[in-house]
């Protein structure tokens, strides 16, 4: 694996107009807002040169972080269809990772596939003392998707897909 390429954003708060907003409403809070996109440009595996087009905005509330992902690709995959024992990374993906501290050593990792099922790991960065959270944790990640919540097997042709995490702040240790 290839050094990750590490860019700094500004995270703006996000103002809502429910408490529990759908996929439409976050997606048009983001638009009303100018919550910026940024690009996912950089491809860190050499084994799979495979490069979709991935974009994401990212913005908080009071008591959420919201990700909101549009990707484009050439196949699809989601063979998970539950969080329990879980592999997203396997199927069609896109991942967050948060570190709190500067020297970015403790960090929290959310990865979920293209029909919103996820895992949620805390950690460090050498993954001596990874845990992967259980389904009493992963429920409270809501996860909003623009594909159907159904398995799919490998499907070749032109895809596009959009994914919203809202992220309970106190998972994040916050």
């Amino acid at each position: 694996m290839m050094s990750p390429i590490i860019k700094a954003i500004t995270v703006l708060e996000i103002i809502l107009p429910v408490q529990e907003p759908s996929m439409d409403q976050i997606t048009a809070a983001f638009n009303q807002q100018s919550i910026e996109f940024h690009k996912i440009d950089c491809v860190n595996w050499q084994a799979y040169p495979d490069k979709p087009f991935v974009e994401f905005a990212i913005a908080y509330s009071n008591d959420n972080i919201y990700v909101l992902y549009n990707v484009k690709e050439e196949s699809i995959r989601a063979f998970y269809t539950e969080d329990t024992e879980c592999k997203p990374f396997e199927d069609s993906c896109v991942e967050f990772f948060i570190s709190m501290d500067a020297n970015r050593v403790d960090y929290y990792n959310i990865e979920s596939n293209c029909i919103g099922v996820l895992q949620y790991k805390t950690g460090t960065e050498d993954f001596k003392n990874r845990v992967r959270h259980g389904d009493e944790v992963t429920k409270r990640i809501k996860r909003y998707t623009t594909l159907p919540c159904k398995q799919l097997d490998v499907q070749k042709g032109a895809f596009e897909w959009s994914l919203v995490m809202v992220v309970p702040i106190d998972l994040l240790g916050l």
